[in-house]
């Protein structure tokens, strides 16, 4: 399959569902009984940060944003690996 660019943009925001409660949760719960959750939410904020761009792309249909949105997806694809391989999950 031939991942086109529109296809990104939809993988990053459906990235953010996942990594934008986590975020949410994670400041709400005060980050946890020890405060070890504070060192995923720089990790996940960053995804949180793709939102605007993403959005901004699919709108306005332009390709303004294309290296921030790849390398951003590279890094959610990779975050997503690291955290399912060392079961870190909130």
């Amino acid at each position: 399959m031939k991942l086109t660019y529109k296809n990104i943009l939809y993988l990053n925001l459906l990235a953010n569902l996942y990594y934008l409660p986590t975020t949410i949760y994670l400041t709400a719960i005060d980050g946890g009984p020890m405060g070890f959750g504070y060192m995923l939410v720089p990790f996940s904020f960053l995804i949180n940060l793709l939102i605007g761009t993403s959005i901004y792309d699919l709108l306005k249909g332009e390709r303004k944003f294309v290296i921030i949105n790849l390398l951003g997806f590279s890094y959610a694809v990779i975050l997503s690996l690291t955290l399912t391989y060392f079961k870190l999950s909130v």
